[in-house]
């Protein structure tokens, strides 16, 4: 692997990615770029110049009117290359949150941080003040009994067909309540 500044123009976002971007999602990633700048590289197939890796950022950067980026560079066959694709995005997914430790952060980051800065978060005050109320709610869940608890206040497992009813939930899994 080679890591190297090359012109986006150069570079082509890959036909088969499978990562939506929508336009909050856009708007975030053009944020952390122009606040943070670039601070991993975009991961490009060689021989096609295809990214791999990063095709939210290479469409970022090209709003933003870079002229470069950086890459790893790397020998891999379409195939792998399309596998890897999926890889890189699948990983993150897999990861689980804490969300107490998330919404401290945001908490403080946004009290701490200029607006701009805080903004590039992506989590605006109410999903923070969502994500302090679910890990309150599952701070509140584990500190009590299993089984019938989770439902004494009220609120109810999410049902297989997905039907809210228009009643407060509570994932089994996670605590989350919605």
């Amino acid at each position: 692997m080679e890591i190297t500044k090359i012109a986006i123009e150069t570079l082509s976002e890959d036909p088969n990615n499978v990562r939506l971007h929508n336009e909050r999602n856009m708007e975030s990633i053009r944020s952390s770029l122009t606040n943070f700048g670039q601070v991993e590289p975009l991961v490009v197939q060689r021989s096609t110049m295809r990214v791999i890796g990063g095709n939210g950022r290479l469409r970022a950067m090209r709003d933003l009117g870079w002229q470069e980026a950086s890459c790893a560079l790397i020998d891999i066959d379409d195939a792998r290359a399309r596998a890897l694709g999926i890889v890189l995005n699948r990983t993150a997914d897999l990861a689980e949150w804490d969300y107490g430790a998330l919404a401290r952060s945001l908490e403080e980051l946004t009290a701490e941080l200029p607006e701009e800065l805080s903004e590039s978060l992506g989590y605006d005050r109410r999903e923070i003040a969502m994500l302090r109320g679910w890990a309150d709610g599952a701070a509140e869940q584990a500190a009590g009994a299993a089984g019938d608890d989770k439902q004494a206040d009220g609120a109810r497992e999410l049902t297989p067909d997905g039907d809210l009813g228009g009643q407060q939930y509570v994932c089994p899994r996670c605590g989350m309540r919605f």
